[in-house]
């Protein structure tokens, strides 16, 4: 056996490399293009962030939230069912290290649904994680919000 087969190897992860990169481009290119596309409505732009999640880009799906953050309430049919959406793919955010972005749109799902019982129990939880895992050192702005979310229970 010769040292043809290790140089047809690496040519071939070489390859396979630069088809991904590719690849990943091209997912890049149609979620933006497909953000870009989609008309101002809530359960569209719901639609393509979870489309965004699926082609694994939360940042596209956070894009898509922001969108529905933008839209007046009044044309949103039923916003507890909006928020309860909302909060499903806030938890895919956090789950994909975007913590900061998850209790971005859960503070919208709130303003929303100020009602929901899904986002405010979900914001709860981050900020409390939050809170244990600063051992209790949290600004005055933490503190106030988690405070003003147990009290509206």
């Amino acid at each position: 056996m010769g040292w043809g087969h290790i140089v047809r190897f690496g040519a071939a992860r070489g390859a396979w490399r630069s088809c991904r990169a590719i690849a990943s481009t091209a997912v890049n290119v149609a979620c933006a293009a497909l953000l870009a596309i989609t008309p101002p409505r809530p359960d569209l732009l719901l639609r393509t962030a979870r489309i965004c999640l699926k082609l694994r880009r939360p940042r596209r799906a956070y894009d898509a939230l922001a969108a529905v953050n933008a839209i007046d309430v009044r044309q949103i049919a039923d916003p507890d069912r909006t928020a309860e959406q909302i909060t499903n793919i806030a938890a895919v955010l956090c789950a994909r290290r975007l913590r900061a972005e998850a209790k971005d749109v859960l503070r919208s799902a709130i303003a929303l649904a100020p009602r929901a019982a899904a986002p405010r129990s979900a914001l709860i939880l981050l900020l409390e994680e939050d809170l244990r895992a600063a051992g209790g050192n949290i600004s005055l702005e933490q503190w106030a919000e988690l405070e003003n979310l147990c009290g509206n229970r």
